[in-house]
């Protein structure tokens, strides 16, 4: 290692607890904090795109870190003004991190119009950048997603196209879970597309991973087993352990759609290892809800009411109203599997009554196919063929068009049998 990668890790390390950072904070969804320690000690050499991804997340001109002076002398906007920014973002990232996403979002949004107004640029896209993290979290996913295409063309991203991945997948999800399939895929191959203009492995299969949920959420079988073939092709490439296990949470998904029972069970049990709580308590609680949901789904009950508490303990601490009702759902599809009918017909009852749904067409027409279901096991064939035609309508609205046709299907054979 060099004396100016020590230089320049040792600069980065300060500015970062300048700002009273961890390393995983800094990394985002990037670098691991392993990964940015390295960087830190001159182990790693920063390019030109990573210097502006960690300017990016620190809210601050690039040549602060590249510059040789000391992070605490002049830069190039005035100290008054550098110190409201670099306030502004600690309140806003205090707010995020105390889960008060709303907070978070107002802070950062009112931050970020001074930082623009001020000229910072960097300042600027940060605080954006949080506040559609902060109303992604918040379950304002139509907002979230326009914010975060906004600031794909922003010059600092255009200059780092690390930064144009971060706010394309963050649209990607937030399209995906609230519904806009054709866009989430549009966004994740955006994502996918840039990502592998650089160099960088982990990025590329973290657009990889956030991409095939949306092509398999929009029944795109063809494309989602392209980007499974070359998630396995390089997985024992993958450095960051987070990513990893998110490939795997992927790909046994597939499995598990695919028809692959043995090859679904296989990928969960190595996203189970390999997806920590400490790095993300969230994706780990969902990995979890996400599994048990897949094992109900093709019958299997075994190891669902662990997967099911497991979740219910992450989700309760980090998770929104969405994941919540989620859970419920599940929970639900576990009672009815194992007769406990009136039980499940309660729990999907309380979560269509949630109005968190109301802008997710997708989670709607699971909850009203999984109501069908309830109906049909305690013989009410007129309401279950009912469920069964409001689940194929909203399949249709998200973008879901074979799960839109299989529950126009169930809504037909249904008729048939209830005039039978």
């Amino acid at each position: 290692m060099s004396e100016e990668d020590r230089s320049l890790g040792e600069r980065l390390r300060l500015l970062r607890r300048e700002r009273q950072m961890s390393q995983s904070d800094l990394g985002g969804d990037r670098f691991s904090g392993s990964y940015v320690s390295h960087v830190e000690k001159g182990r790693r050499r920063l390019s030109a795109e990573m210097v502006a991804y960690f300017a990016g997340r620190l809210g601050i001109d690039p040549r602060r870190i590249t510059d040789a002076e000391a992070p605490g002398s002049a830069a190039p906007h005035a100290p008054a003004r550098v110190a409201e920014s670099v306030t502004a973002l600690a309140d806003a990232q205090l707010a995020f991190g105390e889960h008060r996403f709303p907070v978070a979002a107002r802070l950062a949004e009112s931050a970020a119009r001074r930082a623009t107004a001020a000229g910072d640029d960097a300042g600027a896209w940060s605080l954006t950048m949080l506040q559609a993290r902060s109303l992604f979290e918040a379950d304002e996913l139509h907002r979230a997603a326009e914010l975060a295409m906004s600031l794909v063309e922003h010059p600092l991203a255009v200059a780092a196209p690390l930064l144009q991945v971060e706010a394309l997948l963050l649209a990607c999800r937030a399209s995906r879970f609230s519904g806009d399939l054709a866009v989430a895929v549009e966004q994740g191959e955006r994502a996918l597309h840039t990502a592998r203009a650089s160099t960088h492995l982990d990025l590329q299969a973290h657009a990889a991973v956030f991409l095939l949920g949306a092509l398999m959420e929009a029944d795109r079988s063809d494309r989602a087993e392209e980007i499974c073939g070359w998630l396995v092709d390089h997985l024992d490439r993958i450095d960051s352990v987070q990513v990893s296990g998110l490939a795997h949470w992927a790909l046994g998904n597939m499995g598990w759609l695919t028809g692959d029972v043995e090859g679904g069970l296989a990928h969960q049990a190595a996203a189970a290892r390999l997806l920590s709580p400490h790095v993300d308590l969230r994706d780990w609680a969902r990995f979890r809800k996400a599994a048990a949901v897949l094992r109900l789904q093709h019958g299997h009950t075994e190891g669902v009411l662990e997967l099911l508490q497991q979740a219910g303990d992450g989700l309760r601490i980090v998770g929104n109203p969405s994941d919540l009702t989620e859970l419920r759902l599940t929970e639900a599809r576990y009672r009815l599997l194992t007769g406990s009918v009136e039980e499940a017909a309660a729990l999907v009852g309380f979560c269509l009554g949630d109005t968190s749904l109301d802008d997710a067409p997708h989670s709607r027409a699971e909850a009203e196919a999984l109501l069908a279901d309830v109906e049909q096991a305690r013989g009410r064939l007129v309401e279950s063929g009912q469920a069964c035609l409001r689940s194929a309508l909203l399949f249709e609205q998200a973008g879901a068009y074979q799960r839109s046709v299989e529950m126009w299907r169930r809504h037909a054979h249904v008729l048939d049998v209830s005039i039978g």
